[in-house]
């Protein structure tokens, strides 16, 4: 007996990009250099987050409270892990519209990196309890179909 698993990009399932709308109403407003922006994220896994952020030519410096420092295009940032998922407050903001464009794509980077996650995850699990992977197919969506013979 076999059995089909689905590993769709978290692209479609997370449909709340990064800060979106907050974000884009604040890139609406005259902000000023020394204003302070804190918004919400859809960041909840902090060795995921580092490796989007050290993939996307940032240094982030780590701090004892799971709190994710970094800079990028001169502004400030500080990630802060609240109940589940990351805030953001942004400091020192100049070029508010570039970055919004690097949050989308951190945000973009941060879900494929989640979908890797939970695909090797998924693939180590299922040889530790020594079931076959018979057939893996990436689609045109970038999901991934995980076929596993479970006899």
């Amino acid at each position: 007996m076999s059995i089909t698993l689905a590993l769709i990009p978290l692209a479609l399932l997370l449909k709340v990009a990064l800060c979106d709308k907050d974000f884009k109403d604040y890139v609406k407003k005259d902000l000023k250099v020394n204003e302070c922006i804190i918004l919400p994220t859809n960041f909840t896994n902090k060795e995921i987050l580092l490796k989007t952020l050290n993939e996307y030519g940032i240094t982030p410096i780590c701090r004892e409270n799971d709190d994710i420092v970094c800079n990028i295009d001169g502004c400030a940032l500080s990630f802060s892990k609240e109940e589940m998922n990351y805030i953001i407050e942004i400091k020192n903001i100049s070029m508010h519209e570039d970055l919004y464009e690097h949050f989308l794509n951190i945000d973009c980077e941060y879900k494929k990196n989640v979908q890797e996650y939970t695909y090797l995850k998924t693939v180590q699990n299922l040889k530790e309890k020594q079931i076959t992977i018979e057939s893996e197919e990436i689609m045109e969506d970038n999901s991934i179909v995980l076929t596993i013979n479970l006899e």
